[in-house]
């Protein structure tokens, strides 16, 4: 995302130094900026594609929610259950990934809970263990859908009004052309925002298509419907029994570590790349 913002400065130093008569003076700084600016985004994206930084966020992520499965799974003598991808999505195969090996290691050195499930106990994994961690999650989602519906809005609307601005200012352009109605400095000014402008527009969209925030905020607010539905099943539960407690609480594991999974291919799909 780094290289979506970076990359209309370099676009507004360029365009500065050819359109201001007041920047000819300072031209070789601007240039000097310009290719800064451009081999910090080279840099960025060359680092982050070598030392795959993006691969690897991924991966402790999957890692991490694994992991979490365990704290209700692992009492109740259970683990959460090998993800496979589909075969177009063989790409993100997870059983490959070293994520999936560390999380093996860590099931096989943990070893299986010694711990009496009596109705007692039950009791206490369901309220203070499988109920909370699925209320979190309820949460989570709930607060993720509506920041990314505010984050999509507000590029959705930055972007038309960057539109309408350039739009605006290239008519009062053209009126100067025939008119002269502003300061003879004006039409230096016009020429860099008309041109800037759109550049910060499209790297708005951008921002917007590799974020998928719209897609984002649908599956949040579909996986909070889920778990809430698995929520209520398990507190009309006044005597759970292993079974079922246990086959809810695979359920919960189930969706969360699917949802995790399906945003994994989603955005293994979208590496860092040098900006348009």
């Amino acid at each position: 995302m780094l290289g979506f913002s970076l990359a209309p400065v370099a676009v507004t130093l360029a365009i500065i130094g050819f359109a201001c008569p007041f920047a000819h003076t300072h031209e070789r700084y601007l240039v000097i900026l310009e290719l800064l600016v451009i081999v910090g985004i080279l840099l960025l994206v060359v680092c982050a594609n070598g030392r795959r930084w993006h691969a690897r966020w991924l991966e402790y992520r999957f890692l991490a929610e694994q992991l979490r499965q365990m704290r209700m799974l692992a009492p109740l003598g259970l683990a959460p259950r090998s993800m496979h991808a589909p075969a177009h999505h063989a790409f993100a195969a997870p059983e490959a990934s070293l994520a999936s090996w560390q999380f093996r290691a860590a099931v096989r050195e943990s070893g299986l809970a010694a711990e009496n499930l009596d109705h007692d106990r039950r009791w206490r994994l369901k309220t203070e263990v499988v109920l909370p961690l699925i209320r979190d999650q309820v949460t989570y989602h709930r607060l993720v859908k509506k920041r990314h519906e505010q984050v999509a809005e507000g590029l959705h609307v930055t972007h038309i009004v960057l539109f309408v601005a350039t739009f605006i200012i290239v008519l009062l352009h053209l009126a100067h052309e025939q008119w002269h109605l502003f300061p003879y400095w004006f039409p230096s000014v016009a020429s860099v925002l008309a041109a800037v402008f759109p550049a910060f527009g499209a790297s708005f969209a951008a921002r917007a298509t590799q974020g998928e925030f719209h897609r984002l905020a649908e599956r949040s607010e579909a996986m909070a419907e889920r778990l809430e539905a698995i929520d209520q099943q398990l507190e009309g539960l006044s005597d759970p029994s292993v079974a079922r407690l246990g086959s809810l609480a695979e359920e919960a594991a189930d969706l969360m570590l699917a949802e995790v999974l399906d945003w994994r291919v989603m955005l293994l799909a979208r590496p860092p790349e040098l900006p348009a």
